[in-house]
């Protein structure tokens, strides 16, 4: 069983929050890792109740919207983690962001990383530069 601590860092090392994620696998892809994170956090989102939460890839403008908007006339409405999980594994293809393992940065899906005890997995996020 490998117990990773995820870390979303920005380019200049601030770590904007951290969490524990425990896989039970020995070894796992970055595929894996990255749905692993991301239904993770969204069944930390479905318990809370806030309009805001900060996901590894925003939700689609329209969709987040359309979130906002059912949420307040249901109160109720959950997030799929489908969606989520498919466009951050884009975005990850897109160099949206980059992952980290220890100090190396992977850089394919397909690409296995052992599931040791405390491995850090840091996250970064890339912001677009507007008008440069």
């Amino acid at each position: 069983m490998g117990h990773f601590i995820i870390k979303d860092a920005t380019l200049f090392g601030e770590i904007l929050q951290e969490h524990p994620l425990d896989i039970d696998l020995e070894t796992i892809t970055v595929r894996d890792l990255i749905a692993a994170r991301v239904t993770e956090e969204v069944g930390r989102r479905n318990k809370l109740t806030p309009e805001h939460y900060r996901y590894l890839v925003d939700l689609a403008p329209a969709e987040s919207r359309l979130n906002a908007m059912v949420r307040r006339l249901s109160g109720l409405k959950a997030v799929d983690a489908e969606n989520p999980i498919l466009e951050a594994l884009q975005a990850f293809e897109r160099n949206v962001f980059f992952v980290l393992v220890g100090d190396r940065q992977v850089t394919s899906l397909e690409e296995v990383i052992p599931a040791t005890a405390q491995q850090e997995v840091t996250f970064i996020k890339l912001t677009q530069l507007i008008g440069g």
